[in-house]
């Protein structure tokens, strides 16, 4: 017979009184882990856990394997409503790759809940399995978005707001956007020299130029006068200031008829990846992204082709590829498309940034 004096009994001495688990959680009155993963039910309440709820395996090995009051730390930073997140099951994946000797140092350290060690804007589990970077060095990027050419039409997504940044998880600060007017050859020196300046050989740099060029390997940048509006660059200067920049990779994507004329000019140099399109104005950054366009606009589904939940440039490039070749354009890939990478296999662990960060 349960009557209410029982009702404030703990019968299986789990830190939670009868009625709660009856009333409250739904879990046993006389099993102590009603769910059997080595977390006792009272526990699991304190931790922000549903004693009831299967959680990953890592997950728990991780919890069991931390001190008591980190534990607590560890559920506060990454449990949300009872639901592991995102950044939670990406943070234990990467501590549980920690050796015994790294993992002690990191608890000691109060670097547990931590998930961007090097303070560079990308994550721990990023770094080490997606980008093959070293979580313990900075690795800051720095962005170029430079459109020319157009000075009265509708402004691309990578330049209204903070859209961009948000987008990929960089400090704004970091991000040079020079469009329309803003969009000069002067202007465009002296972001590179403060570029050039403020980076490391850490650091990786994103160069997104869209407008045109033509066949003599030149690109139009804004002139700031609307009865010459244009000036027409040589891409072998545009390459002489890109050497100012010692980073340790940079990318140079550009958006223009005649693009893969470009490439030949802008290559020569270790860490550098170039890329000429003429198809979708800025259409590699806005995939790397999140992939949205391709979904809602072609019905492509495969754009992350290796299921990692990170779009490389590799990725991005062969989903415009294949975009091009549902459309039977399969003669503008031969005609207008160039990937030059340098070393080879750079294409498949190069990203914008860290799309998962706060998420």
């Amino acid at each position: 017979m349960f009557d209410a004096k029982d009702a404030k009994q703990d019968w299986d001495h789990d830190g939670l009184t009868n009625y709660d688990e009856i009333m409250v959680y739904n879990t046993s009155i006389n099993n102590s882990d009603s769910n059997g993963d080595g977390i006792g039910d009272g526990k699991a309440v304190w931790l922000g856990l549903n004693p009831l709820k299967n959680y990953p395996n890592d997950f728990i090995s991780l919890i069991k394997k931390l001190p008591e009051s980190v534990q607590k730390e560890y559920c506060d930073k990454f449990v949300r409503h009872n639901e592991l997140t995102k950044s939670g099951e990406y943070q234990t994946k990467f501590l549980l790759s920690l050796s015994k000797e790294e993992f002690q140092k990191a608890v000691k350290n109060g670097l547990i809940s931590n998930k961007d060690w090097d303070g560079d804007y990308k994550s721990n589990y990023f770094e080490k399995f997606i980008a093959h970077l070293n979580p313990y060095v900075p690795n800051r990027t720095y962005v170029i978005l430079e459109d020319g050419w157009n000075n009265e039409a509708k402004i691309p997504w990578i330049f209204v707001n903070d859209e961009f940044e948000n987008s990929f998880n960089l400090p704004r600060e970091n991000v040079y956007k020079l469009h329309g007017w803003d969009a000069t050859w002067e202007n465009f020196k002296k972001v590179v020299d403060d570029i050039a300046k403020k980076s490391t050989k850490n650091d990786i740099v994103v160069i997104g130029m869209y407008g045109h060029g033509d066949a003599s390997g030149k690109f139009a940048f804004n002139n700031g006068s609307a009865k010459e509006p244009h000036v027409w660059i040589n891409d072998d200067d545009i390459e002489k200031i890109l050497r100012k920049i010692n980073s340790k990779e940079i990318w140079i994507t550009i958006n223009a008829c005649y693009a893969q004329y470009s490439i030949d000019h802008l290559k020569d140099a270790n860490k550098r990846l170039c890329i000429a399109t003429t198809f979708y104005p800025a259409s590699l950054l806005d995939l790397m992204r999140n992939g949205s366009l391709y979904r809602e606009r072609y019905g492509i589904q495969n754009y992350d082709l290796n299921g990692d939940d990170y779009i490389s440039l590799r990725e991005a490039v062969e989903t415009d590829y294949e975009t091009l070749r549902m459309f039977g354009h399969q003669d503008w890939i031969d005609k207008y498309y160039k990937l030059y990478e340098k070393p080879k296999g750079l294409a498949d662990t190069f990203f914008v940034g860290d799309i998962h960060y706060d998420k």
